[in-house]
């Protein structure tokens, strides 16, 4: 039962009369604690956040993204002329064994 209101006439005068039930009302419960928190957050150790190997491009200046495509595009055309430098510089050897001597 909540708290409820009572009117009273005396003489011709109404008085408002508040009654309260005593059992009816509780106590204010607590409402923020930080207590142990610390504690339970370094059991398994406080981590620090695992980087990425790309950061994202989100965001990034349009005119910038256009020519690091072009950029990334070419490149593999210098990459095939690398590679044929490279085969004809090196001959095509096999590797000798080194025998052991008694």
């Amino acid at each position: 039962m909540g708290p409820f209101v009572i009117f009273i006439n005396l003489n011709g005068f109404y008085i408002l009369a508040h009654k309260q039930s005593p059992s009816v009302d509780m106590a204010k419960s607590k409402n923020h604690t930080t207590h142990n928190q610390s504690r339970k957050a370094h059991r398994n150790g406080i981590k620090k956040p695992r980087s990425q190997r790309y950061e994202s491009l989100k965001g990034v200046d349009p005119k910038f993204m256009r020519n690091l495509r072009f950029a990334k595009k070419h490149n593999k055309k210098g990459l095939k002329t690398m590679r044929k430098a490279a085969k004809a510089a090196v001959p095509n050897t096999v590797p000798t064994t080194v025998q052991a001597t008694k």
